[in-house]
């Protein structure tokens, strides 16, 4: 008895990203969940903070948590648009403070000349 069976590119797609990772986890390392959420500490690294940071993130709201409880994952598309360089930035407690006490480069010019 022969079957053929036809399969459209995604379905490819699935399948050997699931063979992947198969391949991977035999040989003793991590297989990657999907391109399209990280794990906390890819997360980081893409973001230039600690795994910490990102984890500190999930529960203020910040970033949305996928995958099982032992092991989070982030979205990659929700982490860029949180990383996004046109969102409206929060000034640093230090840097408040700074502006407060008239410690700036300008302020201290001002007073000098």
């Amino acid at each position: 008895m022969n079957v053929t069976l036809t399969l459209d590119d995604a379905q490819l797609e699935v399948i050997a990203r699931r063979v992947a990772d198969i391949l991977q986890a035999r040989a003793g390392g991590t297989p990657d969940p999907s391109p399209d959420l990280l794990t906390v500490a890819r997360a980081a690294e893409l973001a230039g903070v600690t795994p910490k940071t990102i984890s500190n993130w999930l529960p203020a709201g910040r970033l949305t948590r996928h995958g099982v409880a032992r092991r989070p994952l982030v979205s990659r598309a929700e982490l860029e648009r949180l990383l996004a360089p046109e969102g409206p930035r929060r000034q640093t407690r230090a840097v408040r403070r700074g502006a407060a006490r008239g410690s700036s480069t300008f302020a201290g010019m001002a007073r000098s000349g």
